[in-house]
């Protein structure tokens, strides 16, 4: 449970007030580029799983979703290798998959052209992007871990479990 719940306030993106059983009000940690800030399972990263044929288990790895919190950071680089979809799936659709994986990207990027869901706090536009979906894109497991530049992450995971 947050601490915003337990305080009397917290005002990390708007003031909430909370159900009192600690005096105070919790207040978000400023971003500071020489200091290292602990995240405590904040830093969320996400394969995700391009499955043409889900009922037999089938997917390839398509793209990524990093989020961390404090660096105020998220983004879901995508890349899909159609020689390898079409070794599962030669009659898959994909432009239509390409048109799917580019709607994550812009909703990671905060792109209104997206829709309304891109236009969420980044943590919602997370949770968004990670939730169970259709059988075109699934995501699969969030695993949590440290990182002092989200945006090295991103590019090692996208070369080791993507590309």
């Amino acid at each position: 449970v947050g601490m915003q719940l337990l305080a009397d306030e917290g005002v990390e993106h708007k003031s909430t007030r909370g159900l009192g059983w600690i005096s105070g009000t919790v207040r978000a940690i400023a971003p500071a580029t020489d200091l290292k800030i602990p995240h405590m399972g904040w830093n969320d990263v996400v394969p995700s799983d391009n499955a043409p044929r889900i009922e037999r288990g089938e997917s390839i790895n398509v793209g990524v979703v990093v989020f961390c919190r404090t660096k105020r950071f998220l983004a879901a680089p995508t890349y899909c290798d159609l020689a390898r979809l079409q070794a599962l799936d030669d009659t898959c659709d994909f432009i239509t998959i390409q048109e799917h994986l580019a709607v994550f990207t812009a909703v990671a990027q905060g792109d209104a052209t997206a829709g309304p869901i891109a236009t969420l706090p980044l943590a919602e536009r997370f949770h968004w992007l990670v939730a169970p979906r259709s059988t075109i894109i699934a995501t699969g497991p969030v695993h949590c871990g440290l990182c002092d530049d989200p945006q090295v992450v991103v590019a090692q995971l996208l070369q080791k479990l993507v590309r």
